[in-house]
């Protein structure tokens, strides 16, 4: 056996000092077990022995003293090669090691909690984001990590939000983070609960709290005029459409066109500082005429729209 698990003839291993088959940094830990041994213990070291062909193997290594035995005379050691079980726990442990750096040099909350909720790892980035610790955050659930989120977490939590085929849900949530600012996160929840290394649910979520604002700012000026902050043609023209889409026929929706007159003199005699006041403040007055449901826009340099959704005939 000891000629098949190190490749050694038998004839020379009798002649090899035991201590130098033993990698040199192992050695001391090999001479604490026979220490051990020969004070009676049953104890065991995993070794790196010398192989032939150069390389060193790993074994699980105990022993008995049986030198009171007149047949032995000597320390018995049983080896068990687990040169596979290392190589695995070598991958494992680099594996993990290579997610621990990626997860917690990344921006992104990471979280992961089992059907009840109940948070078993969060990255750093959920430490900075919600002011809680390392360890009350794994003593919570995820619907108390994000109170005020108006996500369905019953549904999560019951697998029943989840992509059926892609076993995972994408949403968004709003939390206030640990300076009170209300912050929104775009959220993919993964269904791994048949996964062995996880057997739970992985939270992934990135702040799109700038990304939101922008797409809003951008869609109101697309939408609105920058001097009156009033709808501009574009949306006028779309809330009209929608109004007639609506209509049933028993209302009649009506379209009106404003303009005011001589503007262009107030704007060569008084300059354009008062005709910008001027537009304002006409259309801040059409503004505060209308009825619930109809819209007001600046369409043109001194042109305003109205529409009314319900009107009650050219007297209104």
């Amino acid at each position: 056996v000891a000629t098949r698990l190190l490749g050694f003839e038998l004839d020379r291993l009798e002649d090899i000092d035991v201590l130098r088959l033993i990698q040199p940094d192992d050695r001391d830990t090999a001479t604490a077990l026979i220490t051990e041994i020969q004070f009676g213990a049953r104890e065991s070291a995993e070794l790196r022995l010398h192989h032939a062909d150069g390389t060193f193997r790993w074994f699980d290594v105990n022993g008995t003293d049986l030198t009171s035995d007149p047949n032995i005379r000597g320390l018995v050691l049983n080896l068990r090669e687990v040169s596979d079980r290392k190589a695995a726990e070598e991958m494992r442990a680099l594996s993990e090691a290579r997610f621990k750096a990626l997860v917690q040099n990344s921006t992104d909350l990471v979280v992961v909690f089992d059907p009840s909720g109940s948070i078993s790892y969060a990255s750093p980035t959920v430490e900075g984001a919600t002011g809680l610790s390392e360890s009350d955050i794994l003593t919570t659930t995820i619907e108390n990590l994000f109170p005020e989120a108006d996500a369905d977490w019953k549904a999560v939590l019951s697998g029943s939000s989840t992509d059926q085929m892609a076993g995972s849900a994408l949403f968004e949530i709003k939390y206030r983070n640990v300076a009170g600012e209300v912050r929104t996160i775009e959220t993919l929840v993964s269904d791994l609960r048949d996964e062995p290394a996880v057997h739970g649910f992985v939270l992934n979520a990135r702040d799109v709290t700038e990304r939101r604002g922008m797409e809003q700012r951008l869609h109101y000026q697309a939408t609105h005029d920058e001097l009156t902050g009033m709808f501009n043609r574009v949306q006028v023209l779309a809330e009209l459409d929608g109004m007639l889409g609506r209509n049933s026929g028993s209302t009649t929706v009506a379209a009106l066109l404003i303009g005011l007159d001589d503007f262009k003199e107030v704007n060569e005699s008084l300059g354009h500082t008062v005709g910008d006041h001027l537009l304002r403040e006409a259309g801040s007055r059409i503004t505060e005429l209308l009825d619930y449901g109809d819209v007001a826009a600046r369409v043109g340099g001194d042109e305003f729209a109205v529409v009314l959704e319900c009107s009650r005939g050219e007297n209104q």
